[in-house]
């Protein structure tokens, strides 16, 4: 079936099979639209993506069985195809663009932007990671600075919740501003100054990077800044208790959100607050 082969919209596989090119694909006799990978190769995935169309999030459907011979082959394709992390997820997800002139490096671990506007959170990207408190309790990225000498402002990022649909992305992939909860200074609307060189006193200048951890706990978000300072944000209740995906924001271009290294994942304990380092944004 085209819908089908056309399960990961925005891979160069549902290109190829979206009815767009129709006209231009080579066809054997009969009109059936000819695949130049064998069936060794090429089946694997179709079943995969056909148990892929039924799946239960809370049960994800394995990898599909490939012989070790064809194992590199498979792997090639699913590449071409645009969809090898459909197949095998990485651990801390991938970056996807949201809005604006986000730059995603080319392993799409690494975000960040080319110009500085007038606005804030100008660009953004969902990480296609499923955040829910059954299967992925915590998320983490680390985030840095490529100016020593730049200050860390209030709005230097910004991170919210999308819901997910029943694959491993945002629901219809659309989000806006208003989708964002939680910047440093914990509230994205409010009239504080952003010029504070060291965020009041919480986040030194000279500091480099520092790691971010993100929960989804019943009817909030909670963000940990290296491990010691909580903020939180209530969500909506239409996410609430849904599974989300990661929605991260930036404003300044000297300012890069990084997926951990692979093989580095690590699972975190979110604190109960302690006093002091609570603050809620309504």
């Amino acid at each position: 079936k085209r819908s089908t082969m056309c399960l990961e919209e925005h891979s160069a596989l549902a290109s190829f099979f979206s009815g767009r090119w129709d006209q231009s694909l080579d066809r054997d006799a009969a009109g059936r639209i000819l695949v130049d990978f064998s069936p060794d190769i090429f089946m694997p995935l179709v079943n995969f993506l056909r148990q892929k169309r039924i799946e239960d999030p809370s049960a994800p459907v394995e990898p599909p069985d490939v012989a070790p011979e064809n194992l590199a082959s498979f792997k090639r394709m699913l590449t071409y195809y645009g969809i090898l992390d459909t197949v095998w997820p990485r651990p801390e997800g991938r970056w996807e663009a949201a809005w604006g002139q986000i730059e995603i490096g080319d392993d799409a671990r690494v975000l960040t932007v080319n110009a500085q506007l007038d606005a804030s959170y100008h660009a953004a990207a969902f990480n296609v990671l499923r955040l829910d408190r059954q299967t992925l309790p915590t998320w983490s990225f680390i985030v840095s600075k490529t100016r020593p000498d730049a200050p860390w402002y209030f709005d230097s990022f910004a991170v919210g919740l999308v819901r997910a649909g029943d694959q491993n992305r945002p629901l219809q992939w659309k989000s806006t501003e208003a989708d964002l909860l939680l910047n440093l200074s914990g509230k994205i609307f409010q009239d504080a100054s952003i010029l504070s060189t060291d965020l009041q006193g919480t986040m030194p200048a000279e500091k480099r990077s520092f790691e971010v951890v993100i929960q989804q706990d019943k009817d909030r978000i909670v963000m940990m800044l290296d491990g010691h300072r909580r903020l939180t944000s209530r969500i909506s209740s239409d996410i609430s208790g849904c599974a989300c995906c990661i929605l991260v924001a930036v404003t300044y271009p000297w300012i890069q959100i990084h997926l951990p290294p692979e093989g580095q994942e690590k699972q975190h304990r979110v604190p109960a607050p302690a006093d002091g380092i609570l603050k809620q944004a309504s």
